[in-house]
């Protein structure tokens, strides 16, 4: 289990507190990753990624999040990728190299490779979120069976992820509003996430085998 977190701050007269923002964000996830912990503030952009750390298949640093490719894409990565070998070896024979033995570095250079379509080919459990800094352009996404968590606010404010809800009440945009249906479904009948939009208002979820 990893924690990941990310900021968009659509006001530019609060683009200066983005990074502590998202430093917030990150800390209320500590318990997610206790190995380590990793944050990248795009300052041209006004975002940032941020990750918290469970070392499971390397442990060395070059494993570390948020994990860089050519200069140019940037991971954070919650989850296993289970046919990880497999799809390292079809990478290198197309030219990837590879700089630890991590499945975080193999989806990276998946989706350099293969772009959206590199979900077609993962077997595990993800949620995810790459951006690529020459297209300006974030690309998230949450594993078929929804096993990993993903939730996001967007307001007029901020576009923040986060691998849970405690995470995304950090935004100082943000008043939590409890979503009284979604209380009553779960008070009342033990349903939960049964809608996009969950025990708080304006929180979302990416449902299960979506993309954003």
């Amino acid at each position: 289990m990893c924690g990941i977190a990310g900021l968009v701050v659509k006001n530019s007269a609060q683009a200066a507190q983005g990074e502590s923002t998202l430093a917030q964000m990150s800390a209320k996830l500590i318990h997610r990753g206790p190995d380590g912990e990793g944050l990248r503030w795009f300052a041209n952009a006004d975002f940032g990624l941020a990750h918290r750390r469970l070392s499971i298949i390397d442990l060395s640093a070059a494993a570390a999040q948020p994990m860089q490719l050519h200069e140019r894409y940037y991971l954070s990565f919650n989850g296993e990728i289970y046919n990880y070998l497999e799809l390292r070896t079809e990478l290198s024979a197309l030219g990837a190299t590879f700089q630890s033995n991590s499945d975080a570095e193999v989806l990276l250079q998946a989706y350099h490779f293969w772009g959206a379509q590199c979900l077609q080919r993962f077997n595990g459990m993800w949620a995810f979120a790459i951006f690529d800094t020459e297209k300006q352009h974030l690309f998230c996404a949450r594993d078929p069976y929804g096993v990993k968590p993903f939730y996001y606010l967007n307001n007029e404010q901020h576009f923040g992820f986060a691998s849970e809800f405690k995470s995304i009440l950090s935004l100082p945009s943000y008043q939590p509003t409890a979503n009284k249906k979604a209380l009553q479904d779960y008070f009342s009948g033990s349903k939960i996430e049964v809608e996009e939009e969950g025990f708080f208002k304006q929180i979302f979820e990416l449902l299960p085998g979506h993309v954003l």
